[in-house]
C-alpha cells in the first residue's frame, strides 16, 4: 500500500516536472521573461552578428539555470513529500500499536481490579458468615446460661420476687 502510495506520489512529481517545465517557457513568452527577451536582427557586420549571438547564448544560459535551479528545487519539495509521507505511515503506524498496548493494559488493569474486588468481596462474605455464627453462638450461649442460671435459682429455693410479692397480696 505504501509503495503505491509512493509510486503515485513519484509519477505525480514526474508530471509536476515536465508541466513546470512547460509552464516557463509558456510564462515566458506571456508575460515575458525573467531577462529580457532579445530582439535580434540579421547585418552584415559580423561584429554586430557575433555580439548578438553572444547575447542570445547568455539569455539562453541564463535561462537554463533558471530551469535547472526550479528543477532541483522540484525535486527537492517531491523528496520531502516523499519523506513526509513516510513520517506519516511510521506516525499512525506508531500511534496505533500504542493503542493497541493501552487497549492492552486497560484489559489487563480491569482483569487484575475485577479479581481484587472478587478476593475482597469473598473476603467480605466470609467475615459476615463468621461474624453470623459468632453472634449465633453468643445468643446461644446466652439463652443457655439464662435457662441455667433460672433452673438452677430455683433448685436453690429462690422465686422471682414477683411471684412473692404475688403471694403476700
Amino acid at each position: 500500500m505504501l509503495r503505491h502510495r509512493l509510486q503515485a506520489m513519484a509519477d505525480e512529481t514526474e508530471l509536476l516536472r515536465a508541466h513546470s517545465v512547460e509552464n516557463v517557457l509558456i510564462r515566458r513568452q506571456r508575460s515575458g521573461p525573467l531577462a529580457p527577451l532579445l530582439h535580434l536582427s540579421v547585418s552584415d557586420d559580423p561584429a554586430e552578428n557575433s555580439k548578438q549571438g553572444l547575447t542570445a547564448l547568455k539569455c539562453v544560459d541564463f535561462s537554463r539555470k533558471q530551469v535547472v535551479d526550479m528543477l532541483r528545487r522540484l525535486q527537492a519539495v517531491a523528496y520531502e513529500t516523499e519523506l513526509l509521507c513516510v513520517h506519516i505511515v511510521e506516525n499512525v503506524l506508531s500511534r496505533r500499536r500504542q493503542l493497541a498496548e493501552l487497549r492492552s493494559s486497560a484489559r489487563c488493569a480491569r482483569a487484575c481490579a475485577h479479581k481484587a474486588l472478587q478476593q475482597q468481596k469473598g473476603a467480605a462474605d466470609e467475615a459476615t458468615l463468621v461474624f453470623n455464627c459468632n453472634h449465633k453462638l453468643i445468643q446461644f450461649m446466652v439463652a443457655t446460661c439464662a435457662k441455667t442460671t433460672f433452673l438452677s435459682a430455683s433448685e436453690i429455693g429462690f422465686e422471682d420476687d414477683d411471684d412473692e410479692d404475688a403471694d403476700a397480696q
